[in-house]
Parts: structure tokens; sequence; C-alpha cells
């Protein structure tokens, strides 16, 4: 994934509002899987993303609202540096994320 993949997401992906979600994985040079699904449930987010969880609110750019799921230990765990996953996040600081990252849209967690 290049530089142009944050606004790309939105237009590539037909996601279902509520449910759908782009899982971002650290390989192969990136890549974004679609996950179609009719409710989201714990089980599943540790699926994509492993265990324990961790929320994030994206609070600014293309995907305001939107939750990024991540792993906790993905740092601790020496993961693969989630290039496109921490841009969507827009940490202000030295932060990154590690691992697969699951972007959800509004509404589809509390």
């Amino acid at each position: 994934m290049n530089g142009y993949v944050e606004s790309r997401l939105l237009t590539d992906f037909r996601m279902n509002p509520g449910t759908d979600g782009i899982l971002i994985r650290p390989v192969d040079g990136e890549s974004a899987t679609l996950i179609k699904t009719s409710q989201w449930e714990l089980e599943d987010m540790y699926k994509y993303v492993g265990r324990p969880i961790e929320v994030a609110r994206i609070g600014s750019g293309h995907f305001r609202g939107f939750i990024l799921i991540l792993n906790e230990n993905g740092k601790l765990e020496d993961m693969p540096y989630n290039r496109t996953a921490t841009r969507i996040a827009s940490f202000h600081n030295d932060d990154y994320v590690a691992g697969a990252a699951l972007l959800v849209p509004p509404g589809t967690i509390i």
C-alpha cells in the first residue's frame, strides 16, 4: 500500500455501515481485506487481531469517528510495524501500530 491508501480505502471498499470492517495487515507490503459480517462479536475481533484488544477512536482525517481495533500487546510481541494503520490512527507522538488492525465504521461497537 502506498501513500494514497487512506483516502482510497473508503472508495475502494463498499462497507455496510455498522457491520463491515477492513482488516489492515502489515504483510507483503501491507494489504487490506474487506470483512463482511452482520454483527461484530469479541471473538471475531480476537480472530483478526489477537488478544488482548485495544480500541482507538479516530479523531481526525478521512476516518474521523471510525474505530481501530488493535492488538494491545503488538509492540511487546514484536509484531511488524503497520504503516497504514499508524497513519489512520493519526498518532501525534512516536506511538505506532504493530500487527494487524481492524478498521470499523462508527456505531459498529460501543
